[in-house]
């Protein structure tokens, strides 16, 4: 690690000023790929970030994950630093290795924020990682409300299903995030609608104990003699 790579992970604005103003090289790297302006997004000081990008450095460097310094940032909730890497033309639909965009790390981390800035630069609302899961069922399933609310308010599909035919309401069944199964519930999402494993949302409540969401569903209809490919219905999971 140089000294400029610790004045920029450390937010030292002056020291990195006073390395570069001296012909310290900007694009140095340590053993994780990580250059500069990554260590200095991932304390969310802008100031740093700005010198750096004045000075010439990497939008789209990646570190060793492919995660460029517009995830890292979207992923700790910076929007300073995501609002000035946008700014300088970073590229919104960069995938790490596990195909998660900036909008995927966001939304799964509840930054709110950062989600509707990512959104108002035209990120891609269905853009799906590696599991096949959306922006969407990441918020619902780490229980992010009002990232939720955004995304649909952005037409985000409501229906959109991973490898395993897990829903963004079936997600939030499954954890217990009530808000979000209603949120789901009036934007229309489909209450019988079942994994691969033939399992409906109101099951995957019952065997996780929710009882607040197993209310919910069946107020919108859900079926409570449902069984799932091995024939259990929500009572049996429940007990």
């Amino acid at each position: 690690m140089t000294t400029l790579e610790l004045a920029a992970l450390n937010s030292k604005e002056e020291v990195a000023r006073e390395l570069l103003k001296h012909g310290a090289e900007v694009e140095s790297g340590d053993e994780d790929c990580w250059t500069l302006l990554e260590s200095a997004v991932l304390n969310g000081r802008v100031e740093v970030v700005r010198e750096l990008l004045k000075h010439g450095a990497e939008l789209e460097s990646a570190d060793k994950d492919e995660r460029t310094p517009l995830e890292s940032a979207a992923l700790n909730g910076h929007v300073q630093d995501v609002r000035e890497l946008l700014k300088h033309g970073a590229e919104v639909e960069s995938a790490d290795k596990d195909v998660w965009t900036p909008l995927e790390s966001a939304a799964s981390n509840g930054h709110v924020e950062v989600v509707r800035e990512l959104l108002k630069h035209g990120a891609e609302l269905e853009s799906a990682d590696k599991d096949e899961r959306t922006p969407l069922e990441s918020a619902a399933l780490n229980g992010h409300l009002e990232v939720v609310r955004e995304l649909l308010n952005h037409s985000a599909v409501v229906e959109s299903a991973d490898k395993d035919a897990w829903t963004p309401l079936k997600s939030a069944a499954l954890n217990g995030h009530v808000e979000i199964v209603r949120e789901m519930l009036n934007h229309g999402a489909e209450v019988e609608r079942a994994d691969k494993d033939e399992r409906t949302p109101l099951e995957s409540a019952a065997l996780n104990g929710h009882v607040e969401v197993f209310r919910e569903l069946l107020q919108h209809g859900a079926e409570v003699e449902s069984a799932d490919k091995d024939g259990w219905t929500p009572l049996e999971s429940a007990t």
